[in-house]
This record gives structure tokens, sequence and C-alpha cells, in this order.
């Protein structure tokens, strides 16, 4: 993803001194992060329905620590060294093999993950000149350590004894789960080789029944298939929804029915956020400290301070402009002019708002209005002053 490029920027990419996410395309500033919030909710809420679909298949198909794993014990048996799930154990020069091996892999997920906060072109071009900044190549260092220390201390131990998916997963189990197992009715049929036990990177054994720690990888059912083949018999191990094998239709439950629900509220909630997001982005202040000043037939100036920034995947150009009591007020300065902006830019404008010199009312209420180039308004903001 962050070699990936989408309208000049990352697909996905933190740009922390800007205060700004690129996100497929869509730049959210720091004050828009309220959307990353539901979209990270709804995926929470997605992970739980395809647990209470298809069981651990995250655990066991996509999750970084399965793959992480499966590196590091394909790599070891590769070197003919011998794995459990605890330890890898050999001859010493294949042991150096190894940690070297894990070493330099631990460099790729962990440069990766400093990619997400600085574009990897600008990373390998300020490595090469020795140039590279102290935090991107102390994280670098510091999560290449952490990597190492899980490829080869770690691995199932963070699923065994740390991760707490495998325990809450047991809450999310339902008549109609996709699981792993060994039925009871092909038990019969088990030649007791073990196989299963053998290459299962958990260490568990199947033909006990359902156990928290099994990751629904599927290993065993791979091996049993190849020791029956031999014996012109399909295999024992299999998937079912549900211990009883109760077909699909078992997973059409209240609680499914919910999360569906949850999900797609989410999402419409999402959507309509992002459709009605302000082209730009407006935020103005009086500048403290400073007292009017009188001006000319008897208008009085006050000064202020706005923060702009474009949202807009193109450049464009736009116009603050204020009025109050429904009467256009005179803009003094930077902020009066017709304001150029390139995709994502922020500006800051300091300008001076001219009042008529009869009274508005009680109290003054200032709108401030950004418009583009064809006077459609983009951006509107409120601010209520004390009466003159």
């Amino acid at each position: 993803l962050p070699w990936l490029r989408l309208g000049g920027e990352g697909v996905l990419r933190f740009d922390l001194p800007a205060g700004l996410l690129h996100l497929f395309g869509f730049t959210l500033r720091l004050e828009e992060f309220y959307l990353l919030g539901l979209a990270l909710l709804g995926l929470v809420f997605l992970l739980l329905l395809l647990t209470l679909v298809l069981g651990r298949v995250w655990c066991g198909w996509l999750c970084p620590q399965t793959w992480l794993a499966e590196l590091a014990e394909g790599l070891a048996r590769r070197l003919g060294l011998t794995v459990t799930p605890r330890k890898i154990s050999g001859s010493r020069w294949r042991l150096l093999l190894l940690h070297l091996s894990c070493l330099f892999l631990a460099l790729l997920p962990a440069a990766g993950l400093v990619w997400y906060f600085m574009p990897p072109q600008l990373y390998w071009q300020q490595l090469l000149a020795g140039t590279l900044g102290p935090w991107p190549l102390g994280s670098t260092l510091l999560l290449t350590g952490l990597f190492y220390a899980d490829l080869l201390f770690i691995r199932r131990l963070a699923c065994q004894e740390f991760c707490p998916y495998g325990r809450f997963q047991t809450i999310l189990l339902d008549v109609g789960t996709l699981t792993l197992r060994l039925p009871p009715e092909a038990v019969k049929s088990c030649l007791n080789c073990r196989v299963c036990l053998k290459v299962c990177p958990m260490g568990i054994d199947i033909r006990k029944g359902y156990q928290v720690e099994c990751i629904n990888c599927g290993t065993c059912l791979d091996a049993c298939r190849k020791v029956m083949a031999r014996r012109r018999a399909p295999g024992l191990i299999r998937y079912t929804f549900g211990v009883g094998n109760r077909g699909w239709r078992a997973l059409i439950t209240p609680r499914l029915s919910l999360l569906l629900l949850l999900l797609l509220l989410i999402g419409a909630a999402f959507g309509y956020l992002v459709s009605h997001r302000d082209e730009v982005t407006l935020q103005v202040n009086r500048v403290v400290g400073v007292e009017p000043r009188e001006a000319a037939d008897g208008k009085t100036a006050l000064l202020f301070t706005a923060r702009v920034g474009s949202r807009a995947g193109q450049a464009g150009v736009y116009q603050l402009r204020a009025e109050a009591a429904g009467r256009p007020l005179a803009l003094l300065g930077p902020g009066a002019a017709l304001l150029e902006f390139e995709p994502g830019q922020r500006r800051q404008l300091d300008f001076a708002l001219l009042l008529p010199a009869e009274p508005l009312g009680e109290r003054l209420e200032i709108v401030f209005t950004m418009v583009d180039g064809e006077g459609r308004e983009q951006a509107r903001r409120r601010l209520e002053l004390p009466a003159r």
C-alpha cells in the first residue's frame, strides 16, 4: 500500500506534521479523524461478523502474526531445522543462517510500517544519502528488533498466551459457525497415525474435539487427506457449519441479523458524512489583545485570523465573505483576495473586518462563508461577538 499512489498521494499515508491522513483518494484532516474512527468501528463489526460466520478465519488465514510465523517456520524447515510450536532446534550453523535470514526478513515489515508515515521513495532516497532522520531510522531499528524477536522466539506463543481474540471468539461461536473438526462418526476410521498432531502449528490434537487454540488453518485437514488418499478414501477432518453440521442455514440467527444491521447503519452513517463533507475547512477567530480601530465613515475595524484548508482533489479558487444581520461586510487584507489552493493545501489568513457605524443588534453574529470560483458556498462558520 505505501508504494501505491492515487491522485498524486499514497493510497494510505499519515502526514503527521501536517495533521493529514491520505486514504484512498480522500484527504482527512485532524478534525475529521472521527471518520477514521467510524471506519475502524465498522471494521471491528465486520470482523465480528466474519467470526460469527467463518470462525477463526482471521487467525488461520489473514492475521499478520500467522503469516510471520509461517514464514519463519517454513524457512527453518528448508534449512533442515526441527520446528515445534515453541522451539526451533538444530545445528548451530543452520540456526545462525536462520537468525541472519530472520533479521533481514524483520527489516521488511519494519520499514513497511514506517512508510505509512513517510513516502517510501523519500525514505530510500534519504537512507542512501545518509540523511535519514532520527525518528524514521530509530523506528525502523526498534521495529526490526521486535519483528526479529517475534519471528524466532514468540511465533505461536502470541496466539496461545497473549492474543485475546481466541478467547473472545468463543463468545461469538454460534450453532452454525464454520468449524474445523473430526466428526465423531469418523473417529472409528482414524488410523491413529498422529500426522494431524505432528503438522498442527498450535500443537493441539484435533481428535479431542474443539479447542480454543485451534486457528482453523486447515493444515491437519490437508495432512489427513494425503494419508487417506493412499487408502483411496476421503480425508476424515473437515469443515462443517456448526459442530452438528447443520448446514449454512443455521447461520440465520438474531445475532447475525443484529450485526448485519449495525454494519448497515455504520456504513450509511459513514457514506452520509463523507458525501456531506465541506470542500473547504474554515476556522475563524478574532485576534485576542487587539482593540477595535476606528476607520473612515465611522466604521470599526476588527482583526481576525482564519485557517483555511482544501479537501478537493484538484486545485481551486476560493474567496472568503462575511455578513451580519443579512448585510455583507467588507474585508481588508490577505483574506479579502481570491485564494488559489492546491489539493490538500492549508493556509492561515489575517484580515480586518469593517463593521458599519450603526448598531447591528444586541449581539453581533457574523457569518463567514467560503465560496468557490463559481460562487457556490463550500464552508460556513458563525461567530458571535458582544454588541458594540
